[in-house]
C-alpha cells in the first residue's frame, strides 16, 4: 500500500508521471485511471424537507448502488458536514464523457437537485472492493489537496527537500492504517489529489494533516470532510 501513495504522490505533487526507468526499483503495483465525480448543489437545490424531497433522495441513493452492483462505480458516499460539495462518486472508466452518461440517468441530477463536477483520477487498481451485502456505512475522512498560498511548479532543491518530507509523511500514515487511498488528479487544476482517511475523528486527520511538510511550507492544504461509504469498500 505504501507504495502505491508514494508514486501517486509524488505525481500529485510534482504534476507529472515519472519514466519506467525512475520508478522500476518500486514493485510493479497496477495503477489506473478513474473519473471522480462530485456532487454540489444543483440550481434547484433547497434544505426543505418535504415528502417529494425525501422520494427523490430515495431514488437518488438506489440510482447510487445500482451503479455500484453493475460496476459502473467503485464507491460512492455524501458528505456529512453540509458545504458546497455534497458527496462523491468515483466511476470504473477513465471517460468523462461515459460517467456523465451514467449519471444523468440519477433523478437528483434529472431533478436539478445536484450537479457533478468530473476530473480524472490517478490510484490504485483493485484497492476498492464491492461493498459488504446488506449496505452497512461507516465514516472515513475524505482529504482534498488543494494547491497552498505557496504553490510553485518549481522543483527547486527546497521544494525536493520538503518532497522528501511530506512522501515520508505519506508512507508513515499508510503503515499506520491512517491513509488507505491516495491519489494525484491528472488535471492541472487548483485541486491536486485526494487522500482517504481512516481515522477515529476529524480532529486526528486534521493534526495528520499539519504534520505534513507540504502543509506546513504552505504547498497544500487539505480540505477535510466526514464521509459516509459502505463497509467492505476501503480496507
Amino acid at each position: 500500500m505504501k507504495h502505491i501513495l508514494l508514486y501517486a504522490l509524488l505525481i500529485a505533487f510534482f504534476g507529472k508521471a515519472f519514466s519506467q526507468d525512475s520508478t522500476k526499483s518500486e514493485p510493479a503495483y497496477e495503477m489506473t485511471t478513474y473519473v471522480m465525480g462530485f456532487l454540489v448543489k444543483g440550481p434547484a437545490w433547497t434544505q426543505d424537507r418535504t415528502p417529494e424531497l425525501a422520494k427523490l433522495q430515495q431514488n437518488h441513493i438506489a440510482h447510487i448502488f445500482s451503479l455500484i452492483d453493475s460496476n459502473k462505480a467503485a464507491i460512492a458516499g455524501p458528505f456529512l458536514d453540509n458545504q458546497e460539495i455534497r458527496g462523491v462518486i468515483v466511476f470504473n472508466t477513465d471517460s468523462i464523457e461515459l460517467a456523465n452518461m451514467w449519471e444523468s440517468n440519477d433523478p437528483a441530477i434529472q431533478a436539478g437537485r445536484f450537479s457533478l463536477q468530473y476530473t480524472k483520477w490517478f490510484a490504485g487498481k483493485g484497492i476498492i472492493k464491492h461493498p459488504d451485502s446488506p449496505a452497512v456505512f461507516a465514516k472515513y475522512y475524505f482529504g482534498l489537496l488543494k494547491k497552498g498560498p505557496k504553490w510553485t511548479p518549481a522543483e527547486t532543491d527546497e521544494v525536493k527537500k520538503i518532497q522528501e518530507g511530506h512522501i515520508a509523511n505519506i508512507n508513515a500514515m499508510a503503515k499506520m492504517g491512517k491513509v488507505v487511498l491516495a491519489g494525484p488528479f491528472i488535471d492541472d487544476g487548483d485541486n491536486r489529489g485526494v487522500f482517504m482517511f481512516k481515522t477515529e475523528s476529524l480532529e486526528e486527520a486534521q493534526a495528520l494533516c499539519t504534520h505534513d511538510p507540504a502543509v506546513q511550507a504552505g504547498r497544500l492544504i487539505v480540505e477535510l470532510h466526514p464521509w459516509m461509504v459502505t463497509k467492505g469498500s476501503l480496507p
